[in-house]
């Protein structure tokens, strides 16, 4: 039995992300996963998972990457298409439906 085909999956923002992270590391600071691993504080392999996208860094880690290439952290995320972030809709409070905008 063929095995049917495979759909084009589209970049994970974690992909993305490790991409960019892996551009950085290598462009600013020219250090080994292993140097910056240590330089950081970090475990390489963590490092490694990072770049590879199969880790979510949180947002201590991400300052202490941004510390470690002399970034903003923002800068860190700044591969991110707008697009594929969505929109953010606000979250319902429990009260009226009613809007002061639409004066329903």
């Amino acid at each position: 039995m063929e095995n049917p085909p495979r759909h084009t999956v589209p970049e994970s923002h974690r992909e993305t992300f490790g991409k960019h992270l892996r551009y950085l590391r290598r462009s600013r600071v020219t250090y080994s996963q292993e140097e910056f691993a240590r330089y950081v504080g970090l475990d390489r392999t963590y490092i490694s998972g990072l770049e590879r996208g199969k880790r979510n860094p949180t947002l201590e880690t991400l300052v202490i990457l941004a510390r470690g290439l002399d970034i903003h952290p923002s800068e860190l995320l700044k591969t991110l298409p707008k697009e594929s972030l969505g929109r953010v809709r606000p979250a319902k409070t429990g009260r009226d439906s009613a809007s002061p905008a639409t004066g329903g």
